[in-house]
């Protein structure tokens, strides 16, 4: 791993107040594409939103790890490291709707993975969301958030940079 990972910025985003029941038929109506896993998780009661609250989202690049160190744990501990914060699972779908395919790719990526804490689906598997590019593009949807979980190098994790 790099001694010295600079974060990306992202383009801060504020939040609404929209239910994730009520969000996933907007970005369905908008042409986003969401997953059955995204919908489950932004479904349960832990995916909690709020209204008005600005978050300023920064991206590790997982290529600034070796493959051995790119899991979950480890990602978060580097992020405690540099003192970043834990998002909450809402700027998953804030994101997906101010961040283009064209502008992850331009990052060198094909997910973004959102690193809040995880939650429990409904078949009791620990999910984080992330934004993604495959398959015709403009997907939200679910991944293992495991602590053990590795990732690929054309993931980035996202944090929120620390408050001022």
């Amino acid at each position: 791993m790099s001694s010295y990972i600079v974060p990306v910025a992202l383009k801060e985003v504020t939040s609404d107040g929209i239910s994730g029941r009520d969000d996933i038929m907007d970005l369905e109506k908008s042409s986003y594409r969401v997953g059955d896993w995204a919908k489950d998780v932004m479904k349960q009661k832990a995916y909690v939103v709020s209204n008005g609250k600005t978050y300023k989202p920064v991206v590790l690049c997982g290529e600034d790890f070796t493959d051995d160190e790119r899991v979950t744990s480890n990602i978060r501990k580097v992020a405690k490291g540099m003192r970043l914060i834990t998002p909450p699972a809402e700027l998953a779908r804030l994101l997906r709707k101010s961040v283009s395919d064209e502008k992850i790719a331009a990052m060198g990526l094909w997910w973004l993975i959102v690193m809040h804490e995880p939650i429990t689906d409904s078949d009791g598997d620990p999910d984080v969301l992330g934004l993604n590019r495959r398959g015709g593009g403009r997907w939200l949807d679910a991944c293992d958030g495991s602590s053990g979980d590795g990732w690929g190098r054309g993931c980035g994790f996202v944090f929120l940079a620390p408050q001022d």
